[in-house]
């Protein structure tokens, strides 16, 4: 079976997510904020490496699901000039 893309590629069908593969990088995301709200000395820096470690967390069950760099760069869209 053949998925369809937004750019009108096709990828083969991966294995499917469970629901803890599909939200753990909201978990990740969520205990690392409440994690920074602990400590009040948290910076702009600090926050924007929560988002990076999640995106970090979501790109690493992508490729453990059989995603590639160029599926997941295909799947976010275009990059603005």
């Amino acid at each position: 079976m053949r998925l369809a893309i937004p750019d009108g590629a096709e990828v083969a069908q991966r294995k499917p997510f469970s629901l803890f593969d599909a939200i753990l990088p909201l978990l990740t995301l969520a205990g690392l904020f409440i994690a920074c709200a602990l400590f009040p000395e948290v910076n702009q820096q600090l926050l924007v490496m929560v988002l990076l470690a999640s995106g970090a967390v979501a790109g690493v069950v992508a490729v453990r699901h059989g995603g590639t760099w160029d599926d997941i760069q295909r799947l976010t869209g275009p990059m603005p000039s």
